[in-house]
């Protein structure tokens, strides 16, 4: 879809075509678009991503977007940010510069929120290190970066066993583990945690209002 440069088509063909196939499966989110950077034509997650091109990337992904939602189904942009490779994808560590993780790694997701507040629904937080630190559990990509200076409301998601810590994600904001049988967040080890004062129950309500918000938001569009 990328290739036709046509952000109106691709807006189309998510409302007439994508929402309604979502709606067929009695989904409410569809887990799409990614938006990753091509940085690699060899790449295993390639064919999902759109371009080696931020602006063109960020463009495409807000169409995407507002033709999904607008069809009644919300989106969940991924993956946030630096999964731009799949050998070692839980392990490997996206170094760089400050200059190009705003330039090009994070151009198409500020781009979609930017254009349509595509991140309100959902947002899948990639599990690879970024400086060192696990996106899932990164305070400056979620909290400083996605909530203060984009300003967005979304719910963060994990990727798929993407999350490595009971403390440091929800801490670092991220609101909801998955896949949904979790591996931290049961009702033992969150009890731990509070008991220990490695979270406090302010924290932990705040993840959960924002996964309470996703809810009512996709309750609204399908009632039933």
């Amino acid at each position: 879809m990328a290739a036709t440069f046509d952000t109106v088509l691709i807006e189309c063909v998510s409302q007439e075509l994508l929402a309604e196939e979502v709606k067929l499966k009695a989904a409410s989110v569809l887990l799409g678009p990614t938006c990753n950077i091509q940085r690699n034509p060899l790449g295993g997650r390639a064919f999902e991503s759109y371009s080696e091109d931020p602006h063109l990337s960020g463009m495409v992904a807000a169409a995407y977007c507002k033709g999904l939602q607008e069809g009644g189904i919300g989106a969940c942009i991924k993956h946030f940010v630096g999964n731009d490779k799949e050998n070692d994808r839980f392990g490997y560590d996206s170094t760089m510069t400050e200059r190009a993780l705003r330039e090009i790694y994070l151009m198409p997701f500020m781009l979609a929120e930017k254009y349509f507040r595509v991140l309100e629904l959902g947002l899948r937080s990639h599990p690879v290190l970024t400086g060192g630190t696990h996106v899932s559990e990164n305070p400056y990509i979620i909290g400083d970066i996605l909530r203060k200076e984009w300003g967005s409301n979304a719910t963060v998601m994990s990727d798929w066993f993407g999350v490595y810590s009971i403390d440091h994600a929800i801490n670092a904001g991220l609101d909801l583990e998955m896949p949904g049988t979790n591996k931290w967040r049961t009702l033992n080890l969150m009890n731990r945690s509070i008991e220990s004062r490695k979270i406090t129950k302010r924290t932990v309500k705040e993840r959960a209002a924002k996964v309470l918000e996703l809810v009512q938001k996709c309750a609204a569009a399908a009632p039933e």
